[in-house]
């Protein structure tokens, strides 16, 4: 209504801006004497300076309307394409499970983001370029008729052959558009698959053969532009054409008009210039037909992949009736058949599972136990039979109570890019603790996207019976255990550097608990890098071992903390100019050379404390410069940059560099003078070594055993250390806060890829028990532990949810003594 109103607002101004000209050309400039101007009689001279100031006024007001309408209508058009992509990905979530199968990730990222990004530009324009350009068209027309019948006639005389042939032109070029987005599509899915099987790719050296399927797919996108390209520029040099003949026909009629006198010179001149006015809108007006033509083409072409039967209709935002009041089992599967591309999978299947057994189905097809678990969940429905949990079929049932009190765990369950404890913590995702209205709030809904606040809390206490985040960090800890997750993840929480939020009573135990850590550790004849000021520690840079201390920045490194004028000058006092010199020419060569070599740079990233490609590119040019040079040619900068990669050295990550036993003594016999000279900034760097205080510069671990863990400790010391660890911070009641440090700030990584295979399987599975389900389905769920383990964890589900009613698919079974029943299906 806005943009409207400001295009109507337009058009008037537009209309005296071009009437202006004439009123100058004839009344001012062809006219000398006095004008009257609303009862004012103004010189030539006057009248000119106020009619040109009225044009300026007026030239300002269209271009400030200009300014509104296209800040108005690029909103527009981004809150559109917020809500289509929004909409997009709503029914993306609502696909049956199946058509997962047989899209590929590529081409549907390509649809919702580049497919719907040329959209964006139809969008914002729908609206107000056909109202704008045309009421600016229509105007100018106007104009030209109120001067002369004859010049609006010839204005108007080549429209209808331009009307007449460029649209269907356009049809055959949004055609080959149409058949340009599919061979996009079908590009963007080879490129998917080409990145998801690079290593198979490389390791069957099959190169050669997969670059000539890119190839051919490039020729025909090639092939297919180049048509467009052809057509597109036809359509511009006839619209060109056309639009160059009108002024001629404007000179011609309106020439013969001004000789014969029925036309001022000043309304030919006017008519001209209003021309030019036109000839731009006309050609937007045009475009505006392709780029509508092209949208069109492509917004069809979103509707048919997104817009499919079967789509899960469930309301998000649905109250789930109290668990005790809607019992949900038994479940029950009733001659039951189903297919798949036209064959039959499951025939005739009869089952039943009573609330609180754990029965197991024994089938050798996969796919016959696929179907069962997604009959089960409701993502697929049987072609004949039907299936019940209690006394409604579960195609009945809310999808928000099946999503809150079913749980599934199959053989390769889905993890995200986030710490383990979200992961975990994903079932209970329902409803926001607190939903606050903020601005992105009120432009979300105005967009039709979700008000919901991503950043807000999103616990479900009330739907899972969790009376506060206490009682729910502890059920999580259970499931993890249960999953047998907490041990793994709390060795994973020992190398991890707590937070604010954990500074108090946590540290504190640490602390405490170091003594005995460090007791054990010389009990055990296991030997670490203590931190002790009478000891040379080979982890610690030369930096960190003259400030007794760590770094606790990471924007930054300990040389470059460390150095100042004041330091330097205690080093060259006491001797260590050559000794820098010497050993900094030295790592410079090493610089060089790994960050050259792409096998060696990450590697060399870490030795050398580089912490960006930023830093390590200013790094390499310095020691590249460095590295040409002789010492009698090192400038004052050099050597102050020899300095900093000195202090940066951890003689640990370097085998091939020592210092001599004097450099090491004095730089121990210097420590205290180093720490007398720290200014502020310095003394908040480094966190020095204090028996008494936590470090926050090191991880749980390194506080622990007051050192650091040798870089050539064998696994089995390693072992017998974490094991160590593991039992006196179990003594000291530390468990629960450094797994949930763990859960907290450890990311699972793409897919889970930080985790070993087990812990992909593990952490599901405390995502699956920590929802508290009613109904758990397993296909093949544990398949990546051994029978034992497997065992174990069963009982541990039984213990855990006693009440919880769990169905297992599996190919084959040895023991049987973990399930009230077994059933073989016989391939039926």
């Amino acid at each position: 209504m806005v943009l409207v109103l400001l295009t109507l607002a337009y058009l008037p101004t537009l209309y005296i801006m071009l009437e202006l000209p004439k009123i100058i050309v004839n009344q001012v400039i062809s006219t000398a004497g006095e004008h009257d101007f609303f009862g004012s009689m103004l010189s030539s001279e006057k009248y000119l300076i106020v009619l040109t100031g009225i044009y300026l006024v007026l030239y300002l007001i269209n271009s400030f309307i200009k300014l509104v309408i296209n800040i108005k209508k690029g909103i527009l058009g981004e809150r559109l394409i917020r809500r289509l992509r929004y909409i997009l990905i709503d029914r993306l979530l609502r696909f049956p499970i199946q058509r997962f199968r047989v899209v590929s990730q590529g081409e549907t990222i390509a649809q919702v983001n580049s497919e719907t990004e040329t959209l964006g530009g139809y969008m914002s324009e729908s609206i107000v370029l056909p109202l704008f350009q045309g009421g600016t068209m229509l105007t100018v027309l106007l104009f030209m008729f109120v001067q002369s019948v004859w010049l609006g006639l010839a204005a108007l005389a080549l429209i209808p052959l331009q009307v007449l042939i460029i649209p269907r032109m356009q049809r055959q070029v949004n055609l080959l558009n149409q058949e340009r987005v599919r061979q996009i599509r079908s590009f963007s899915e080879y490129i998917g698959e080409t990145v998801g099987g690079a290593q198979a790719i490389r390791m069957h050296g099959v190169q050669r053969y997969i670059l000539s399927g890119v190839s051919e797919q490039l020729g025909r996108l090639f092939n297919i532009r180049l048509r467009i390209y052809k057509k597109k520029y036809w359509i511009k040099l006839i619209n060109n054409f056309i639009n160059q003949l009108t002024p001629i026909l404007f000179y011609l009629i309106g020439g013969i008009l001004v000789l014969r006198g029925s036309l001022t010179l000043g309304a030919l001149v006017a008519a001209i210039a209003g021309h030019k006015d036109m000839v731009a809108p006309w050609k937007e007006l045009l475009k505006y037909y392709q780029l509508q033509q092209d949208a069109k083409i492509k917004y069809e072409q979103l509707i048919q992949q997104f817009d499919i039967e079967d789509a899960d209709e469930s309301d998000y935002y649905a109250n789930v009736p109290p668990r005790e009041e809607t019992p949900l089992l038994p479940l029950k599967m009733t001659n039951v058949v189903t297919e798949e591309d036209g064959s039959r999978v499951l025939s005739a299947f009869n089952f039943e599972l009573n609330s609180g057994e754990h029965v197991a189905i024994v089938d050798s097809n996969p796919d016959r136990r696929l179907h069962i678990a997604e009959i089960v969940l409701s993502m697929r429905q049987p072609m004949y039979g039907s299936a019940w949990l209690g006394d409604k079929q579960i195609k009945d049932i809310p999808g928000s109570t099946k999503s809150r009190r079913l749980a599934f765990q199959p053989s390769a369950p889905p993890i995200f890019n986030t710490s383990i404890y979200e992961n975990i913590l994903l079932p209970l995702k329902h409803v926001p603790v607190n939903n606050s209205n903020t601005s992105s709030t009120l432009e979300a809904e105005r967009t039709g996207n979700s008000g919901d606040q991503f950043t807000e809390e999103w616990q479900d206490f009330e739907g899972y019976r969790f009376e506060d985040q206490d009682a729910l960090d502890s059920w999580y800890l259970q499931s993890m255990e249960a999953a047998e997750a907490d041990r793994s993840v709390m060795r994973k929480g020992l190398f991890q550097f707590i937070e604010d939020e954990f500074q108090s009573e946590q540290t504190g135990k640490i602390v405490t608990a170091r003594s005995r850590v460090i007791d054990v550790l010389r009990e055990s004849n296991i030997v670490i890098q203590s931190f002790d000021e009478r000891q040379w520690c080979y982890g610690l840079s030369i930096a960190e071992n003259l400030a007794f201390g760590k770094l606790t920045g990471t924007k930054t490194t300990p040389g470059e903390l460390l150095y100042s004028d004041s330091i330097r000058e205690i080093l060259d006092a006491n001797g260590f100019d050559h000794i820098v010199e010497q050993i900094g020419q030295q790592i410079a060569k090493m610089i060089v050379q790994g960050l050259s070599s792409e096998y060696t740079r990450d590697q060399s990233m870490i030795a050398f404390n580089l912490y960006s490609d930023d830093h390590a590119e200013t790094i390499m040019e310095n020691a590249l410069s460095i590295s040409k040079k002789t010492s009698d040619k090192f400038t004052e900068s050099d050597r102050d940059f020899l300095m900093l990669l000195f202090l940066n050295l951890v003689l640990d990550n370097h085998d091939d560099i020592r210092l001599p036993g004097s450099v090491v003594s004095r730089i121990m016999f210097i420590r205290d003078e180093i720490d007398s000279r720290f200014d502020k900034r310095q003394r908040a760097g480094f966190q020095r070594f204090e028996r008494s205080e936590y470090n926050p510069g090191l991880s749980v671990i390194e506080n622990l055993i007051f050192g650091l863990l040798p870089r050539d400790l064998d696994d089995d010391t390693l072992e017998k250390v974490l094991d160590i660890v593991g039992g006196v911070i179990t003594e000291a009641g530390l468990s629960r806060d450094i797994m949930l440090l763990t859960l907290k700030n450890a990311e699972a990584g793409i897919s889970g890829s930080r985790l070993s295979a087990r812990g992909r399987q593990k952490l599901p599975l405390a995502r699956v028990l920590v929802k508290k389900p009613e109904l758990i389905v397993f296909n093949e769920g544990l398949n990546s532990f051994d029978e034992r383990v497997q065992f174990r964890i069963k009982e541990n589900i039984r213990r855990l949810l006693p009440e919880t009613s769990v169905l297992w698919l599996v190919g084959g079974l040895e023991d049987r003594s973990a399930f009230d029943r077994v059933i073989d299906t016989g391939g039926k």
